[in-house]
């Protein structure tokens, strides 16, 4: 793990509720490095982190080229639950990702919060 992923990680852990931490992972959703897109994204699934701000960040992590950053991203919503209930669009999209694991994780978090959406999608 490089400097900056476990930097990311410390801070995670001093004050994941922290608007400055949450600012911050927001803002590594566009590095260039896609561990530290997916370290982002992990951080920010911590049930004390505004789902207002959170969520919208994560939906876009969806298409993230990087197929650990899409996996960890649907994983991810399925902290805020209800309010995640705006990434059932891009989730369903997911259902047709090229990887595997990116497919069967968005399944997860349809059924978790989502569990009509994932039925009308034919998802048992």
């Amino acid at each position: 793990m490089g400097v900056r992923a476990y930097a990311a990680r410390c801070l995670a852990r001093i004050g994941q509720q922290d608007k400055g931490v949450t600012s911050v992972m927001i803002d590594s959703l566009n590095d260039k490095d896609p561990q530290m897109r997916r370290i982002a994204v992990e951080v920010l699934a911590c049930p004390g982190c505004e789902a207002a701000v959170v969520v919208p960040a994560l939906i876009s992590s969806l298409r993230d080229e990087w197929p650990t950053v899409r996996y960890e991203a649907a994983h991810s919503l399925c902290v805020f639950s209800n309010a995640a209930y705006a990434a059932v669009p891009e989730l369903l999209h997911a259902l047709e990702d090229p990887v595997p694991f990116v497919r069967s994780e968005a399944t997860n978090a349809l059924n978790h919060f989502a569990p009509e959406a994932a039925a009308k999608a034919g998802i048992k």
